[in-house]
């Protein structure tokens, strides 16, 4: 273990990408403990060596266990925690062994795009398919430990397995219908790695529908049946998961806030700009959405001289870029949530990326010169929304953690304690942990911590570290901590970024 950890800091020195760059995040840190079979950690409650909270993110166990953990503790389906589980034990438990995982996925992923594009005949499909690789969102989720460039992968998958099953059809039924059992399969597969797939999964599966029900009846419906029974199956958990964050994203949203709450997540996802200027993202934005328009004009002009093939591809990509939206506007309104998470729209940015891209495409069949000069300006624009090798993640306040404690930890007090809010017991903890030294001192303060014991034990340190939690469950023991320890010598207070402050011993 201490040796994997030193190949980790060495590797992490070399600066090598932004797998390894990138700091871990509250949503990374639950994916370690679930996939080493810890999705409830028992951290040290008295100070002890960050080495010993740390080992919670390594372990081995069996598939069976993390379905229980996830039943009784999470929201999310099993296969992506099998798969990393699995994969973890091969290539080791680090962050980066996970985030290569991801890397893996979003690599096969974008594979299949290109394969998919070249199969309806999209013109100059390798564009279509850099402009998807280049999304902001695209880049950030295909090398982080969560599940989503896992399941866009068997999106594009199933997409693909359908597309030419289609495209099979009555001339060879064998080949048709063994494609549609993979089809089927895919869709399966990616309902079992993430529910919001369930809106992508059901246009792939209504576009082959109407597609292969002259063909054939028993077939068109083949995928939807086998997928529908892989979705049986994930009842068992999913029955015990409904309802378990009854309170989480809480609140009705009115017509135009949801219309407008759906476009910004859409164009976040697509390019969120480094730049720390207002207008030059909504400049970024606007060319997105001339480059749609141009898209659309294109295929309005060009649908009459089509191939049947190609018309069927931008059908199928027109659901899977809409899908997503569709999806999260019901799930609001008959739930009454506002889920508002870019990132639960990252299932559209295939679709999205062949709709500023298409005119492009055909620009530089007529109009080479044009064409590229478009495709150059839209290349640069995105480039601006990749976060080139910086600490922090998109949209995630709390990915700043590792300079904070680095910082901290190269203070020259002579001795220190972490003490870390528990907050809801796992993501918050788990990044402070994951980035502290094993030898560092810290405890995690439980709303049921013993006040006494815990005052008692800091007073004996020079500078006590509170990285406090950014949930209110722990809040208020983590305060009267706070005054206890200000009331009895640690007086100065040294500020860091975010919910971050030490108190150093006076004398």
């Amino acid at each position: 273990s201490s040796r994997r950890r030193h190949t980790r800091s060495s590797v992490e020195s070399r600066g090598l990408g932004d797998v390894y760059k990138r700091q871990i995040w509250y949503d990374e840190a639950i994916t370690l403990l679930g996939t080493a079979g810890h999705a409830a950690p028992e951290w040290p409650r008295e100070p002890a060596p960050a080495s010993l909270a740390k080992e919670q993110f390594e372990g081995a166990p069996s598939l069976g266990w993390i379905t229980l953990q996830l039943q009784y503790g999470d929201v999310h389906p099993p296969l992506y925690y099998w798969s990393l589980s699995l994969w973890r034990r091969g290539l080791g438990f680090s962050l980066e062994a996970a985030r290569a995982f991801s890397l893996f996925s979003s690599v096969g992923g974008a594979l299949l795009f290109y394969l998919l594009l070249r199969a309806g005949r999209i013109p100059f499909p390798w564009v279509p398919t850099l402009v998807f690789g280049l999304t902001t969102f695209g880049v950030h989720m295909g090398h982080e430990a969560r599940a989503y460039a896992l399941a866009l992968l068997f999106i594009l998958a199933a997409a693909l397995t359908a597309f030419l099953s289609v495209d099979a059809g009555a001339q060879n039924k064998p080949r048709a219908a063994a494609l549609a059992v993979l089809a089927g399969l895919c869709c399966g597969a990616a309902l079992a790695t993430n529910y919001l797939v369930l809106f992508p999964i059901l246009a792939i599966l209504l576009w082959y529908l109407v597609c292969a029900w002259r063909e054939s009846r028993w077939l068109a419906l083949l995928p939807s049946l086998i997928s529908g029974a892989i979705g049986l199956l994930l009842l068992l958990v999913l029955m015990y998961q409904i309802g378990a964050r009854p309170h989480q994203f809480a609140g009705r949203l009115g017509f135009f806030q949801q219309v407008s709450l759906l476009l910004w997540m859409n164009l976040t996802d697509f390019h969120t700009s480094m730049v720390p200027s207002k207008p030059f993202q909504y400049v970024a934005w606007g060319i997105l959405g001339l480059l749609a328009v141009l898209s659309l004009v294109q295929i309005a002009r060009r649908w009459s001289t089509t191939e049947c093939k190609e018309q069927r591809l931008l059908l199928l990509l027109l659901f899977l870029g809409l899908a997503p939206s569709v999806g999260l506007a019901l799930l609001n309104i008959v739930f009454d949530k506002s889920l508002s998470s870019p990132r639960y729209m990252a299932f559209a940015l295939p679709g999205l990326a062949v709709a500023v891209s298409y005119g492009i495409t055909t620009l530089m069949t007529s109009k080479r010169t044009l064409g590229t000069g478009l495709l150059a300006v839209l290349l640069l624009l995105q480039a601006s929304g990749i976060n080139w090798g910086l600490e922090q993640t998109p949209e995630q306040p709390d990915s700043g953690m590792r300079s904070v404690v680095k910082a901290i930890e190269a203070s020259p007090a002579p001795s220190r304690l972490v003490v870390v809010g528990a907050g809801y017991g796992r993501g918050h903890p788990g990044t402070v942990i994951y980035e502290l030294d094993p030898a560092t001192e810290m405890v995690v303060l439980h709303r049921d911590s013993d006040l006494d014991l815990l005052q008692d034990q800091a007073s004996g340190y020079t500078q006590v570290c509170f990285f406090l939690s950014m949930e209110a469950s722990t809040s208020e023991v983590e305060n009267e901590l706070l005054q206890r320890l200000r009331g009895e010598g640690h007086y100065s207070e040294v500020n860091y970024p975010g919910a971050t402050l030490c108190l150093q011993k006076n004398g």
